[in-house]
């Protein structure tokens, strides 16, 4: 698509042309950025040992479970903080089908592929949480609901209302009215 992202809120940028919308977000939220900082010396501390064991030949050599578990959490923490470092969630809406993914760093999040011929309704709701501190806080979220009742979601966790609002007209718009009620 050579047509520019425009920026909407809460970092949703955007680019439609008559054919297609893309809709874009990063994975990050705030709180991420300062866990990704603690983790960096955390991950050069287990590559640096598993360098040291392995130069010295004592890989596995006083636990191969411990060691075993040890590193593969370790791996799984720093894959896990490099998705939500680097990747973004993409949608892609065409008149006859929505996409998205998740990348550039493989992801486990729900790739969506589902034709607008399914969808009945697209939803914007927000969920309410509170902390252990009883501060209370909001996430929206956008959805389709599918004709047969399954709810496939979008885009998760938006900051607010507006964005929320912005991205189900966006889609609606971009549908002609198809999936909306």
């Amino acid at each position: 698509m050579s047509e520019p992202y425009t920026s909407g809120p809460d970092g949703i940028e955007f680019a439609e042309t008559d054919e297609q919308l893309i809709l874009r977000k990063r994975t990050y939220r705030s709180l991420d950025w300062g866990i990704i900082m603690m983790l960096i010396p955390g991950g050069l501390l287990v590559f640096i040992l598993i360098g040291v064991s392995i130069a010295k030949g004592t890989l596995f050599a006083y636990s191969w479970w411990g060691e075993s578990l040890f590193y593969l959490a370790s791996f799984a923490c720093i894959w896990f903080y490099l998705t939500r470092a680097f990747n973004r969630r993409t949608v892609t809406i065409t008149r006859e089908r929505i996409t998205s993914k998740d990348g550039p760093v493989f992801s486990l999040a729900g790739k969506l592929d589902v034709p607008v011929s399914r969808i009945e309704e697209v939803i914007a709701r927000g969920t309410k949480h509170m902390t252990a501190d009883l501060v209370t806080y909001r996430w929206y979220h956008i959805e389709l609901r599918m004709k047969d009742g399954e709810r496939l979601t979008v885009f998760r966790k938006l900051a607010d209302e507006k964005a929320a609002k912005f991205v189900k007209a966006k889609i609606e718009a971009c549908l002609g009215g198809a999936g909306s009620s």
